[in-house]
């Protein structure tokens, strides 16, 4: 079953908000300090442009996966090659997002926790939630949006209190590159319009609303940035030490106690709310598999991906060499190619089969018309000639006008 176009929007915004409020903060400020908000709001910006394209292609494709869809334009080799490319980017934020949420739970909050004891429960509630279908991931994001919204607009405000605002001054302090090098860098916490294509055929356009879209969006947005300057702000230059950004600034003691213990359990709501993020990820790469192989069970696929958690999880708790591999430049050249690169292509290559398919349709219905009237004028011809042969083909002469003859005595003079 296909998921609503509100149910679509709300899970954009998740995938939109997913790697910006955690560990990314203090990645970015290593390289640009304090102008670091300044390189994740090009990068969102540049993600909701995109998403845009997206959009208009999952609407194209209507009920067709995007592999068909492709298919139909290009063929079937270099279709297979841009979902194999596009299943690429779910997989490696599969391994952010998992990575990422260890390090909060089992290293933030339950420090006593095993790495078996974090992977085997998330892994299986995670699947379990792909194998019911995306409709009712849907219904699960409607849920706690707002619950996750709300939360995060109260630690917003408790870290507002303690935020030094002559901090972010002066802008641009070391120049525009230390922002695209920490763009360049960190490339794979970033994007959205690549994987998204992995929904065609799953999304309802049927009560299509486009502000939805552009609110979530928007909302996102500004989400991530209120979060980015209450962290800097309060943190300052130790913000390079802090790994957990919502988190951090959840620590930040405030004069009201109930808001400090409120933070706390949002930011409890929050790690639940993780679990969310990595069953959309874990969705679209078992959807980009199915492609891939043509495999018809989902079963199969959901259970290949519960094995790629387990290992994911058991490689970042034994080896450090998870981490160095998203920071890796194949990975950046992967998410440059797939998430940007190929994305454009299908839309040109959409944009232009669309306009040629007008063009083609102008022509047919021109084409129609010239024909119609060309029958329309041979049928009044044709009427005209029956009419004329209505007497049987003789031609009737008419009466020519006699003068009267009078017969009375006034006949001669």
């Amino acid at each position: 079953m296909r998921m609503s176009y509100r149910q679509a929007s709300i899970i954009i915004f998740y995938m939109l908000v997913a790697f910006k409020v955690l560990s990314l903060p203090s990645l970015v400020y290593q390289t640009c300090k304090n102008d670091g908000y300044l390189a994740v709001l090009i990068m969102m910006v540049v993600d909701a442009i995109l998403l845009w394209g997206s959009l208009k292609v999952l609407k194209q494709a209507k009920d067709k996966n995007i592999y068909d869809y492709v298919k139909q334009y290009t063929g079937s080799v270099i279709a297979k090659i841009f979902v194999i490319a596009l299943t690429l980017i779910p997989l490696i934020h599969l391994g952010i997002k998992t990575k990422g949420l260890e390090w909060f739970l089992v290293k933030n909050l339950y420090t006593q926790f095993e790495w078996f004891q974090f992977a085997i429960p998330v892994s299986l509630v995670t699947c379990y939630m792909i194998y019911k279908g995306i409709r009712n991931i849907g219904r699960v994001s409607e849920f706690f949006v707002w619950i996750i919204v709300i939360g995060v607009t109260i630690i917003i405000i408790k870290g507002f209190g303690a935020v030094d605002w002559s901090f972010f001054l002066p802008v641009l302090s070391k120049g525009i590159k230390p922002i695209f090098k920490a763009i360049y860098d960190y490339l794979a916490w970033f994007g959205i319009g690549g994987e998204l294509l992995l929904f065609a055929g799953c999304i309802d356009f049927k009560n299509e609303k486009k502000s939805r879209v552009f609110f979530y969006s928007a909302l996102a947005i500004i989400l991530v940035q209120l979060v980015l300057w209450s962290f800097y702000g309060a943190y300052g230059i130790m913000a390079s030490t802090h790994n957990f950004a919502i988190s951090d600034i959840s620590q930040i003691s405030n004069a009201n106690i109930a808001l400090d213990e409120l933070s706390w359990l949002i930011v409890s709501v929050w790690a639940v709310a993780q679990i969310l993020h990595i069953a959309i990820y874990g969705y679209l790469f078992c959807r980009g598999l199915q492609l891939i192989f043509n495999i018809k069970n989902d079963t199969v696929a959901t259970l290949i991906l519960f094995l790629i958690l387990i290992l994911w999880i058991f490689w970042g708790e034994h080896t450090i060499a998870l981490e160095k591999l998203f920071l890796h430049k194949s990975i950046v050249w992967i998410m440059i190619v797939a998430q940007y690169i190929i994305p454009i292509i299908i839309f040109a290559i959409s944009f232009i089969k669309k306009k040629d398919k007008k063009q083609s349709d102008a022509q047919s219905a021109k084409s129609q018309n010239i024909i119609q009237s060309t029958q329309n004028e041979g049928d009044k011809a044709s009427n005209a000639d029956k009419s004329s042969n209505l007497g049987g083909g003789k031609q009737i002469k008419p009466k020519s006008k006699q003068p009267n003859k009078s017969r009375g005595k006034y006949a001669k003079v």
